[in-house]
């Protein structure tokens, strides 16, 4: 289990990131940092209440608005026990802080497999099997994806439960898959996913707002975000890329890609128009594409470029410099969205929107929080605020599947003395005695004629490499001595490694919490939680 920091108290970190708001001078919108976010938490959890009140199917009690909020957040897949953990941990200490506990489903991001892995195959030949949850489609954003043949994701709760009781495990996706009758075509996936696990955290007593990234889109509060964005793009744009190049440099990338590209410009018409850290796409469409603003004259444009070049690009929306505040932003984005039209941030301003905009703490597991120290350098040099402190929170839960004896240092083990047994077979006794002995005299011959040329005698070449070839014969002789020992070890060194791969298999760490026993999936995510609580000391 991770949890960074583990020196500070939840309840000081809360403090310090409020001050740090409180403090600041910083401006979005022609509106004071404070007011924002006064704003954005009175949207967002009203958004939430009315959202987990329809997963759950009764009422949710008001949150208070003036608590503690914890946020945490990840794609809507079914996701490994490591991941769910920080839900779980958000709900325990939001407990202990007095505060609001919220999850952003990120349905922005691409769907990229309508399977569930499951382990099949034997332990000595294990394998991955795909379950599908739907009929196979093309890759769409999360939130455009809709059931298509209803009859597929109920028949996989009886799939899985059948896989696993192959290994001896009674899944919790037994107890808790959707039937036929809860799904239908044209059905929001995420939403069936959703249920499954919210209802199953309940279950847990683990108290939990939910929010759809699609739905916080939609929100006045993030609308002033995106506002603040666009309208200062020209600003943004070369710190943005700044902080991808000093991250880069750091972690010794090469690639321009990684961790993402950087935004660029163009001259359009003796226009210049950027792109914008915001994706665009319509309904139904697999591939989300750069959003572009360009100012001209007295008012902004939005671009779609599309497939092909910008001098055909789709002009979205204008606003008007004069009609340039949040308001006009939030009519345009819903207006859009309205038409099918998705516009929608990228990852490093959704955590931005997130982490200055939302939460007292926010929770990111290893990869967000490893991406956000590009997000730590444009809060400084963009919005001109010292970074709030998040969690990094993680954990594995590997399934209770039949593991093997052997380890990497048996492979070590065996590859040395393979090694060995090729170069210095006299040592493991193979080979004559008068070979054996004739190569210690050679070692012998080679090291006094070294010690003479040393104390500055004349080095016999000739001699050294008579030496030297006489050696490398007798080495020939006593690697043949032991060449069915060696095969022996090739024997033993080739089961080591079908064992140790099929030790990497069942003892992984990313299938989804679904294929878990439920006691000790529960058990596991309650002492994990509290030891987050513990780490942080929180009374």
């Amino acid at each position: 289990m991770l949890c960074e920091p583990s020196d500070a108290a939840a309840a000081g970190l809360i403090e310090s990131n409020r001050a740090v708001f409180a403090e600041s001078d910083a401006v979005l919108c022609d509106r004071p940092l404070s007011r924002v976010r006064q704003q954005a938490r009175c949207d967002v959890l009203a958004a939430a209440r009315e959202f987990t009140e329809h997963v759950r199917g009764v009422p949710v009690a008001e949150p208070d608005i003036e608590g503690p909020l914890i946020v945490a957040g990840h794609q809507p897949e079914l996701y490994h026990p490591g991941v769910w953990l920080k839900n779980f941990a958000a709900s325990r200490l939001a407990a202990a802080t007095g505060g609001t506990a919220l999850n952003l489903i990120v349905d922005t991001d691409l769907c990229g497999d309508l399977t569930l892995a499951l382990p099949g195959g034997t332990a000595d030949q294990p394998r991955t099997w795909r379950l599908p949850l739907d009929t196979p489609a093309r890759q769409l954003p999360w939130e455009d994806v809709r059931v298509r043949t209803p009859s597929v994701l109920p028949a996989a709760g009886p799939a899985i439960a059948e896989g696993m009781q192959r290994w001896g495990i009674e899944p919790l996706a037994a107890e808790i898959w959707p039937d036929a009758r809860q799904v239908q075509t044209g059905d929001c996936l995420v939403s069936h996913l959703t249920q499954l696990r919210h209802n199953r955290q309940q279950a847990w007593d683990t108290p939990l707002l939910e929010l759809p990234m699609r739905t916080l889109c939609r929100l006045p509060s993030f609308a002033l975000f995106v506002c603040f964005v666009l309208r200062q793009i020209d600003q943004l744009r070369p710190i943005y890329n700044e902080g991808l190049a000093i991250y880069r440099e750091l972690n010794r990338l090469r690639s321009s890609a990684h961790p993402m590209p950087d935004l660029a410009s163009v001259e359009v018409d003796g226009q210049t128009r950027h792109e914008a850290p915001m994706w665009v796409w319509r309904a139904g469409e697999h591939h989300r594409r750069p959003l572009w603003i360009e100012q001209l004259g007295c008012s902004f444009r939005l671009y779609d470029v599309g497939e092909g070049d910008h001098a055909d690009a789709e002009c979205l929306g204008v606003i008007r410099r004069t009609d340039c505040d949040a308001d006009a932003w939030h009519r345009l984005l819903c207006d859009l969205d309205q038409q099918g039209i998705r516009v929608r941030p990228r990852a490093l301003m959704t955590t931005l929107f997130l982490r200055l905009c939302l939460a007292d703490l926010f929770a990111h597991g290893i990869g967000g929080a490893k991406y956000d120290e590009v997000t730590d350098y444009l809060l400084r040099r963009f919005i001109g605020v010292q970074p709030p402190r998040f969690l990094t929170i993680s954990g594995t839960l590997k399934l209770p599947l039949p593991r093997h004896a052997a380890t990497p240092d048996d492979r070590r083990s065996l590859r040395s003395r393979r090694w060995d047994l090729l170069h210095n077979a006299d040592r493991h006794g193979f080979g004559s005695p008068e070979l054996r002995q004739r190569k210690q005299q050679l070692i012998a011959e080679q090291q006094a004629a070294s010690a003479a040329a040393a104390r500055g005698g004349a080095a016999d070449a000739l001699a050294n490499l008579q030496r030297f070839r006489d050696f490398k014969a007798i080495n020939l002789e006593l690697a043949a001595a032991a060449s069915e020992a060696r095969g022996d070890l090739a024997e033993e060194l080739a089961d080591v490694n079908r064992q140790l791969a099929a030790n990497r298999l069942l003892g992984s760490r990313e299938f989804s919490w679904v294929l878990y026993p439920e006691e000790l999936l529960r058990d596991w995510l309650f002492e994990a939680s509290e030891v987050v609580v513990d780490r942080l000391a929180v009374a």
